[in-house]
């Protein structure tokens, strides 16, 4: 199960990469960590781990 979440946050991380979030797809993404702890699927420090990577791809676009 832990696989399936790395392997669809990779992908949905790749997917973005290539502009900057905007608000509704950084809720989207808030959603689909928060329904995941809320489900007990994942440890809070893995839901961190997954909003700081769906998340980082922006932060580096802004310092460049």
């Amino acid at each position: 199960m832990k696989k399936l979440i790395l392997l669809t946050v990779f992908l949905f991380s790749s997917f973005t990469s290539a502009h900057e979030l905007t608000k509704k797809e950084k809720k989207v993404i808030y959603d689909y960590i928060s329904l995941q702890l809320e489900k007990k699927l994942i440890t809070r420090e893995q839901a961190q781990v997954m909003w700081v990577e769906a998340t980082k791809c922006c932060k580096d676009e802004e310092s460049v």
